[in-house]
């Protein structure tokens, strides 16, 4: 994180590992550096314990697929129950041709029009990496969930959804030829709404960490003024993810 002039990060959980306590001990070691969002077995009968359970140790969020449910009567169950928690939900989906899908249904929308005060923070652009051809149909309809103000964009690094050119150049990237997922993602929601989410270690397949964020700033200073860029950089998330739930 020093290398990469990370000062602090949210850490967020692999969705098919419900043990959240390596995350909390993280944070226990460094307080006030990050910020923890979880996972939970939402088929386990136990499920909403659990989440009180996380909640209590520190977890201000909950990791869930758009389309997600809960056992048992009531589907919406573990929405409801982070609502009243008061968590935030980081969205993920399967990679695939369909990842895109359940961002843009009628039945997410309607889970947040139904919590306006619970933030829901759409990961890795909505997985645009999914619809990479003009005219970006698919994206365009995420994007047109900025009528909704509890609704945050992360960004990945550029190598998500530009192949990484081999051999190697430097710099690897042409900004004049990308896909303009990051421009138009800004254009609809304004830097106070979007913020970086590197995908590490993921990122290590592509880019790696530090470039995340050096590949960022040198496409992001093209398109905003110094403050719009600390909002993207950092500002964004500290407002999210650390001043509103960690007081």
């Amino acid at each position: 994180m020093e290398r990469a002039d990370v000062d602090k990060a949210v850490l967020v959980q692999l969705s098919t590992n419900f043990d959240n306590s390596y995350l909390v001990e993280c944070s226990d070691r460094f307080p006030g550096r990050f910020a923890i969002v979880g996972a939970v077995d939402t088929s386990a009968p136990d499920c909403l314990e659990k989440l009180e359970y996380w909640a209590g140790q520190g977890v201000i969020g909950v990791r869930l697929t758009p389309m997600q449910k809960s056992a048992g009567k009531d589907p919406l169950a573990v929405w409801k129950e982070a609502n009243t928690l008061g968590m935030l939900v980081d969205l993920w989906a399967w990679h695939g041709p369909d990842a895109m899908k359940g961002f843009v249904s009628e039945e997410f929308a309607g889970l947040v029009e139904r919590f306006p005060q619970m933030p829901f923070i759409i990961e890795h652009l909505g997985f645009v990496a999914n619809d990479p051809d003009p005219p970006y149909a698919d994206f365009r309809r995420i994007l047109a969930l900025n009528r909704y103000p509890n609704v945050y964009l992360k960004l990945p690094g550029i190598g998500e959804f530009v192949p990484r050119p081999v051999p190697h150049r430097s710099p690897p990237y042409d900004f004049d030829s990308i896909p303009p997922f990051i421009d138009m993602a800004l254009d609809a929601f304004g830097p106070d709404r979007v913020m970086v989410g590197s995908d590490h270690p993921r990122c290590s397949d592509w880019e790696g960490y530090s470039n995340v964020f050096g590949y960022l700033r040198e496409y992001l200073g093209r398109l905003l003024n110094p403050d719009e860029m600390a909002s993207v950089l950092g500002a964004t998330a500290e407002r999210i993810y650390f001043a509103n739930h960690m007081e």
